[in-house]
């Protein structure tokens, strides 16, 4: 429920859901949120990256998609997301997949320096420095910049995707209700996180 739902951590705390819980298995324990913060998810977070790095490990050919952004708080993120060939291991076909690499938080100035070492850093963790073929970007300067050192003009290729969305909010203001609710829910979460760290 929290990753599919995303529900709060503390759900697990939550007289209703321990009800429910308990009703519908009175012998199950519920793991504490400290216990689901410090053990169940990084667990889980470990299993899902090698499941990555196995896939990332079996493509010849990967491109990134990576955008840096700035909350409504003021809080900028940054996130960097594959696309590669992967086998479906049940039928042997041959499908586009795509997976979110990092989305974090900036401790830094955003400057070209910063990102190209981000882009680098991830991309050493999954093992794909040498398997890029492109690396689309909104077309910040910085992150012109950080991707271009990094590999190469050859790889940057900039999305027409911002000046798309900002068209698309001229025309429909409701789309700036959308993003600033996405920003909220995203800013719930991190305090959330951010709480049970203190545990």
């Amino acid at each position: 429920m929290i990753a599919l739902d995303f529900q709060p951590m503390s759900i697990v705390e939550d007289a209703g859901f321990r009800q429910l819980v308990k009703a519908l298995d009175p012998k199950y324990v519920l793991p504490t949120c400290h216990t689901l913060t410090k053990k169940i998810l990084p667990q889980l977070l470990s299993e899902k990256v090698e499941s990555l790095k196995t896939k990332l490990r079996q493509t010849n050919d990967v491109s990134l998609m990576t955008d840096a952004w700035t909350s409504t708080n003021n809080t900028p993120y940054l996130v960097i997301t594959a696309h590669f060939f992967c086998e479906n291991s049940s039928d042997k076909n041959i499908s586009l997949a795509f997976s979110i690499l990092t989305c974090s938080k900036i401790k830094e100035s955003c400057t070209g320096e910063y990102l190209k070492e981000e882009l680098i850093s991830t991309c050493d963790k999954f093992l794909i420095k040498e398997k890029l073929i492109a690396c689309i970007t909104v077309g910040g300067q910085n992150m012109i910049k950080a991707v271009k050192e990094m590999k190469g003009a050859h790889l940057m290729l900039q999305s027409f995707a911002q000046p798309l969305c900002a068209a698309c909010n001229r025309q429909h203001p409701g789309l700036q209700i959308l993003e600033r609710e996405g920003e909220q829910l995203c800013d719930k979460n991190e305090a959330e996180h951010n709480s049970q760290e203190g545990i």
